[in-house]
């Protein structure tokens, strides 16, 4: 009777190396590593088992140069180093289980990915920037904007010319339109304008005054300011303009000139441009001040009618504030029919016009 012959040995299972920490001590374990019986196992060169993990609680996570790193759910704080081709051809439940691994993508990829996205990110932001900018503002505490307008104040302040004698007109002037103005000033200064500081400083040129053809007409400028102030129009463009300083700078990497106070912030200030939303909100607000004040509306749209040529320069679509014509149509005739009284005596008018002239000779 011829005996059986002996079973055939099973095939030693393939093994690979791997570096393990056991998440207790800082000791890395070079380990051999097999899949027997549903199991990762990892013996150490003495054949010690240091590794015994169920394949279907093995994740893996890709690293850089063909590595991955394996972890299992029953020993959060253990991880093995190995080959990630190695992982995906004998261990396929790791890889099944958390998605395939991936070849890495070539940089120029991330890199156009990077930048799309960073592109699509600050198209949102410039497509919300007024609202952004007007929510922000809404949360500035008002004393750091009163802090930021003394601050810009005190670049231009040293051009100021007005006499007691007639920043009390222009005060007792502002008060009958309902007030809010912080601190009134008159710069020593050719051309015509006005313009309102963060905090509510308004500034008013001895151009302005010498252009002006009636005290209704300056009324009407100050009624204007007083509503970019009372709406926080000055802090709001404070604030887009900042963001977009901060966006261009961090594209750049360049971050020394966020928010300084500088002459250069203290002239843009003074010749702000603000939105169409807001130069009509302006001009609303300034229209009801000159109405509640008994003032005339007239000399406000004879201001306006006299610089035509200057606002009206571009298109009114490609400018940012609405055209001369549609400010005027806006401004009607006067409301109700209460007396309208000049917004200035005619002694109190001289006094302001020549405020400054006559410090200037003194």
């Amino acid at each position: 009777m011829t005996a059986p012959p002996p079973p055939t040995p099973a095939p030693a299972p393939i093994a690979w190396g791997g570096q393990f920490t056991d998440g207790q001590t800082a000791v890395v374990h070079a380990l051999a590593l097999a899949v027997q019986g549903g199991e990762l196992v990892g013996r150490d060169d003495a054949g010690s088992v240091r590794l015994r993990w169920p394949a279907a609680l093995v994740n893996s996570r890709p690293l850089d140069d063909g590595r991955t790193t394996l972890t299992c759910a029953l020993y959060p704080d253990a991880a093995l180093t190995t080959n990630a081709e190695l992982v995906a051809l004998f261990l396929p439940e790791a890889d099944a289980s958390r998605g395939r691994l991936r070849p890495r993508r070539p940089r120029w990829q991330l890199a156009l990915a990077y930048g799309a996205g960073a592109l699509l990110a600050a198209g949102l932001i410039y497509a919300n920037l007024d609202p952004l900018a007007r929510a922000l503002a809404r949360r500035v505490p008002p004393e750091y904007e009163a802090q930021l307008g003394q601050g810009l104040g005190t670049l231009l302040l040293r051009n100021d010319c007005a006499t007691p004698e007639a920043r009390a007109v222009m005060t007792k002037l502002v008060d009958r339109l309902g007030g809010g103005a912080s601190e009134l000033h008159i710069l020593d200064v050719d051309g015509a304008n006005a313009f309102t500081l963060p905090g509510g400083s308004i500034m008013v040129t001895r151009g302005l005054l010498a252009d002006a053809e009636s005290p209704d007409e300056v009324a009407g400028v100050l009624a204007h300011e007083l509503e970019h102030a009372r709406l926080r129009h000055v802090m709001t463009q404070v604030v887009r303009n900042g963001i977009l300083t901060a966006l261009w700078q961090a594209a750049v990497g360049d971050y020394a000139g966020l928010f300084v106070v500088d002459p250069k912030t203290a002239m843009d200030i003074a010749n702000l441009r603000f939105s169409r939303d807001a130069e009509r909100e302006a001009d609303q607000g300034a229209l009801r001040r000159l109405d509640d004040a008994r003032i005339s509306r007239a000399g406000f749209r004879g201001f306006f009618e006299r610089v035509r040529t200057k606002t009206d320069a571009v298109p009114a679509w490609l400018s940012n504030h609405p055209s001369t014509a549609e400010r005027l149509s806006t401004m009607g005739d006067d409301v109700g029919a209460v007396a309208r009284t000049p917004a200035l005596t005619d002694a109190e008018w001289r006094t302001l016009r020549a405020g400054c002239d006559s410090k200037r000779a003194r």
